[in-house]
């Protein structure tokens, strides 16, 4: 078994590749997208989209070194399996929290958080920053909230047991190789 190099120049490669892909893709959609929104608005939603991506990643550079770094595992496996459980646990997680910020939101009479991707209560009016502020912050402490809730569920002895054996499996046949390997954690 290799470990990867999360943070090796082939790692930063990788996610350099993966991050123009993903610009690139939300431009050309917003071509394709009917009714288009304003450049403005396009940049606000995409930016809440870049900001939760890049922590998620962050996080789970962390929490890949934190439960497979120093000799404890492969690294690569440990971003796998918090990459699959963001998505498997985490998605559903993120989506009860949005729903619970909704409506405690028109409960209290938040105007900013009431609506996601709408940045002003007036249709014609100008997007506001500050709209956008709150609703980036809000999704930013989700996601931190969602991620800090998986690692500590990864440090229950029997779960982190178990979900080291599982991305063990899943990177099985990669494990010979540290690029192949990192190609298929990052993606």
């Amino acid at each position: 078994m290799q470990d990867c190099d999360l943070l090796g120049p082939f790692s930063w490669l990788v996610q350099f590749v993966l991050v123009f892909l993903s610009f690139s893709s939300l431009v050309l959609k917003r071509y394709f997208e009917f009714p288009r929104r304003h450049w403005i608005v396009w940049l606000m939603d995409t930016s809440k989209q870049a900001a939760a991506a890049t922590s998620e990643h962050f996080i789970n550079l962390l929490l890949a070194s934190l439960f497979g770094g120093d000799g404890k595992g492969d690294p690569c496996v440990w971003y796998f399996v918090s990459g699959f459980m963001g998505f498997a646990f985490g998605t559903p997680f993120a989506y009860v929290m949005v729903q619970l910020v909704g409506f405690f939101a028109k409960r209290y009479h938040i105007t900013p958080l009431i609506d996601t991707g709408v940045y002003n209560s007036d249709e014609d009016g100008p997007p506001l920053v500050w709209w956008w502020f709150v609703q980036c912050s809000t999704w930013l402490l989700i996601i931190i909230l969602q991620r800090t809730c998986m690692g500590l569920m990864f440090s229950v002895d029997f779960i982190h047991h178990v979900l080291g054996i599982f991305g063990e499996w899943v990177l099985w046949p990669v494990q010979s190789s540290e690029s192949l390997k990192i190609i298929a954690v990052m993606i």
